[in-house]
């Protein structure tokens, strides 16, 4: 292994995603189920589509943008032979996290999740991912962790998943997203999974996606850009003043890219947390329960953001996190150091310690 810029064995991500590679489901899969989970087609320009659901949805030029530079990112359709193949093959993916200083990662699925079809099929399709990251896992000891993919909103099978995931797979936590369809974690539809979660007292991360409801609405911005940040806070909130966040104290709760644009609304859920409606369930009001939580770096790691976040729940409750392959691990590492908000100590502990005894509580 090579690493010419960091310390190997020393950063611990919890935000990575390893992008299934074209053969995943046509593999792992029944061969009576191929047609209706997702698969590769190719048109006649070359272009990989995932086809699922009847539809076919292009590959984003995003999920190839590590190891490019700024230049060359853009939005259009990419083809998987044009990508890095560290967004999809593992080898090419450890080359590097070497290269990096990235210890292990704890890879995750990201938007727009397991949801295909019906609910068979996304159970399914569910299984197939969760054995690939155990695989991933098991052939390069110490280098991948797994938060377990569910086939949410189906609430039966995602159940089923936490104990495969959890007992079976041995996996470090589960991964949610901020919304499914038009509905936020924290909603009561998802109390059976929160209850679970809150009895094994688990690790929860979640990673935000666009909902229903706000797709394209401004011409020419993706909903990376902006609609991403937005339903983490929605989520938050819903979590927090739907009183999700106390009736599972014990789920350990990871909120990407530095909670989106929740610190700079905090003063506005201040009041909330003081009106009528809700000041005897927030005494003390919002803070002390936005500090309950986890927030990663990933996206965000500047000076603005960092700033706000530390300011809010301070650094012991800080993780490190890249968003690989959308981003690269140098940037984040490099931003966090020279934002000039942490301390040495702080950084140790953003980049490792932190995340360390989250997942050994």
């Amino acid at each position: 292994m090579t690493n010419t810029a960091y310390n190997l064995d020393w950063l611990i991500s919890v935000d990575d995603h390893v992008l299934e590679p074209p053969h995943l489901w046509v593999e792992r899969v029944p061969a009576k189920d191929r047609e209706r989970a997702p698969h590769m087609e190719y048109d006649d320009t070359g272009l990989d589509y995932w086809v699922y659901d009847g539809k076919r949805y292009p590959s984003s030029g995003l999920s190839a943008v590590a190891g490019k530079s700024k230049e060359e990112f853009s939005p259009e359709p990419l083809p998987y032979r044009e990508m890095r193949a560290g967004c999809y093959d593992p080898d090419a993916r450890l080359e590097d996290m070497d290269r990096a200083g990235i210890e292990k990662g704890l890879v995750s699925i990201t938007t727009p999740g397991l949801w295909f079809v019906d609910a068979p099929t996304s159970r399914k399709v569910a299984r197939a991912s969760n054995e690939f990251a155990a695989k991933l896992r098991a052939d390069h000891p110490g280098r991948f962790g797994l938060f377990t993919a569910l086939p949410l909103p189906d609430i039966d099978g995602a159940l089923a998943e936490i104990a495969y995931g959890l007992d079976t797979l041995k996996a470090d936590g589960v991964g949610l997203l901020t919304s499914y369809g038009n509905v936020w974690l924290g909603d009561p539809k998802f109390d059976p999974i929160m209850a679970e979660l809150n009895r094994r007292k688990a690790v929860a991360y979640v990673h935000p996606t666009a909902p229903d409801c706000c797709r394209n609405l401004v011409p020419g911005v993706p909903e990376a850009a902006i609609e991403f940040g937005t339903d983490t806070t929605r989520a938050i909130a819903r979590f927090v003043f739907g009183g999700a966040a106390a009736r599972f104290p014990d789920v350990r709760v990871i909120w990407s890219h530095a909670g989106g644009t929740m610190p700079f609304l905090a003063e506005r859920f201040e009041f909330m947390a003081k009106s009528p409606q809700y000041a005897a369930k927030f005494p003390q009001g919002f803070a002390p329960a936005a500090r309950k939580f986890f927030y990663d770096t990933a996206q965000s790691s500047n000076a603005i953001a960092m700033d706000g976040i530390k300011r809010l729940v301070g650094a012991p409750r800080i993780v490190f996190g890249t968003d690989y392959p959308f981003r690269s691990a140098v940037e984040h590492v490099d931003g966090l150091k020279n934002a000039g908000v942490f301390t040495e100590a702080e950084l140790r502990g953003i980049d490792r310690d932190n995340a360390l005894g989250l997942l050994r509580a």
